[in-house]
């Protein structure tokens, strides 16, 4: 099985790298199941999304889409976009401010539970990534560039984690940032991906009935994201769960 396979396999079945040169886009590095012709009409389609979203309202993430694949059934894309430096262009421009660099994510739309859920993973990354990177210029971005950080982004998204959630009524988790520093005073939701296990304690401002409904918002994501495979302990109060926060490190406020 080649190399390319084996990242097939994983969530992010491909990359594309584009640089705006001079000429306009350029296709730098296609490591994806789709041929260097639909890899160019897809960034170029990519950017004009992105300097029409420039004027409008949205949202804090700076990753663009899922987004359909022109006559690729079945495939979405996923969109970074930022700057690298270009001092030796001939377009004063880009001298001065730099090219753009796209990255684009390919994935199975069967797959998009899982990567709206790696979205909060791949965002953060990208911008840590390149902001690591202050003297980043066009000459470094070729394909050995693209093979690893393709074999970064698969390895972020394939190891298990652990991962905390609060309950937004009426059926809504949302997701710390950092799962290691909680609030005490929500309910607390903690899921080990590698123990396969998630834990549950209820507020003890829930009411009953909301607390059903957290369980079954917790049922549902094991369902959507992990296709029923986590084990499910729920627990009455928080002298039960103290001893699991302090297995995982996780601190309360």
């Amino acid at each position: 099985m080649s190399n390319f396979e084996k990242k097939s396999e994983s969530l992010i079945s491909g990359l594309i790298v584009v640089v705006v040169k001079e000429m306009g886009p350029e296709v730098v590095c296609n490591i994806s199941p789709i041929n260097d012709d639909l890899a160019f009409i897809t960034s170029a389609h990519l950017f004009s999304l992105a300097g029409l979203m420039e004027n409008q309202e949205k949202d804090e993430r700076e990753v663009i889409g899922p987004i359909p694949v022109k006559n690729t059934p079945g495939i979405r894309a996923l969109f970074f976009l930022t700057n690298v430096n270009h001092p030796n262009s001939d377009d004063q421009r880009l001298a001065d401010h730099g090219a753009q660099l796209g990255i684009i994510l390919l994935f199975k739309e069967d797959r998009l539970p899982e990567i709206r859920r790696a979205i909060g993973l791949i965002e953060p990354y990208l911008k840590s990534y390149f902001n690591r990177y202050d003297n980043f210029s066009v000459e470094d971005i070729d394909l050995l560039f693209g093979n690893k950080l393709f074999d970064h982004i698969v390895e972020l998204v394939s190891k298990p984690r652990t991962r905390a959630f609060w309950y937004q009524p009426p059926n809504k988790l949302i997701e710390y940032k950092d799962p290691f520093y909680i609030d005490k005073s929500k309910d607390i939701i903690i899921v080990d991906e590698y123990e396969k296990q998630a834990y549950i304690l209820t507020s003890p401002t829930t009411s009953p009935f909301e607390a059903r409904k957290l369980n079954n918002t917790v049922n549902e994501m094991n369902f959507e994201l992990y296709r029923g495979a986590l084990g499910i302990q729920k627990m009455d109060d928080f002298m039960e769960i103290e001893p699991i926060l302090i297995k995982y490190g996780i601190k309360t406020y």
